[in-house]
């Protein structure tokens, strides 16, 4: 296996199990495959001992299984996953936009024109995903509701790799820019229903699109 390099100020757990988490979800690590800790702690140049922690939590999120029998495969995120964590990520994004309405200043709203207008200049990809995720962290810091950024941080991996698949194609970025738009307007009105209904339509116009991307 080729080395990957593990960087941040984080434990070194918490560092193998974002990239373990990052890798499954690209499909870099496949779906059926075997590891164990030992080719994974080479993989990162680190002990066994901090991958062991991070597979507990792999296996707890349905990544990976992990069996006495078998060892370690690699289960990978599947059609049930992927409606799930959709399902949630639209009751939480609604939920976090009906607070922001209710929360959200004119600084604010100012903040988000601005991500909008950046948006809709920029054509390098990263810098696409990066705006969009602004826009949605903006809100759901607007909102105000720790739990409720908790919940949302935990689908986080599979959210930014379906940006990054989403902001590859010129007519979902397109509709990514005015769906973000249309929200924006009902935030300045401070339509908290309304914002609430759009904020769950485009997480599901963005499970739509992914879908159908995968089915191919």
């Amino acid at each position: 296996m080729s080395e990957f390099q593990l960087k941040e100020k984080k434990t070194l757990s918490e560092k193998a199990y974002e990239k373990l988490k990052e890798l499954i979800i690209d499909g870099t690590l496949e779906k059926g495959s075997k590891i164990t800790e030992t080719s994974i702690a080479k993989m990162f140049g680190i002990s066994p001992t901090p991958i062991r922690e991070a597979f507990r939590k792999l296996s707890a999120e349905g990544l990976i299984e992990v069996n006495s029998w078998k060892g370690v495969i690699i289960k990978g995120i599947g059609k049930k996953d992927l409606l799930e964590i959709y399902e949630c990520r639209e009751a939480l994004e609604g939920m976090a936009g009906y607070l922001a309405s209710n929360n959200i200043t004119d600084r604010d709203i100012t903040e988000l024109e601005e991500i909008i207008i950046e948006s809709d200049n920029v054509k390098e990809i990263k810098e696409l995903i990066k705006l969009n995720t602004q826009f949605h962290d903006k809100i759901l810091e607007i909102a105000n509701n720790e739990r409720l950024k908790r919940l949302l941080s935990d689908l986080m991996g599979v959210i930014l790799y379906d940006r990054d698949i989403s902001n590859r194609y010129t007519t979902r970025r397109e509709e990514i820019l005015e769906e973000h738009k249309e929200i924006l307007k009902y935030l300045k009105m401070r339509d908290a229903e309304k914002v609430s209904m759009l904020m769950k339509e485009h997480v599901r116009h963005g499970y739509i699109f992914i879908k159908n991307k995968r089915d191919k």
